[in-house]
């Protein structure tokens, strides 16, 4: 995504995100998620911030493992 910004970067993976967390149906480990859209990791960490502030995903832990899904 040469030449884009970073916010419009970060909004349209997290529009990627959240599509694959919903077609997912059940929680996904996080460090999945930048190998599943083959997006650089910080930049899906970023995108989960901002789904996570608009309280459209939920996180949780399997162990020691962070999980994240789509909020119900």
């Amino acid at each position: 995504m040469k030449g884009v910004s970073m916010v419009a970067q970060v909004g349209e993976t997290a529009g990627r995100v959240w599509e694959t967390l919903n077609r997912a149906k059940e929680p996904v480990h996080v460090t999945e998620l930048p190998k599943m859209l083959k997006v650089q990791t910080s930049v899906v960490y970023m995108a989960l911030g901002w789904l996570a502030r608009e309280d459209k995903v939920a996180f949780s832990l399997q162990g020691k493992r962070a999980m994240v899904a789509v909020r119900e």
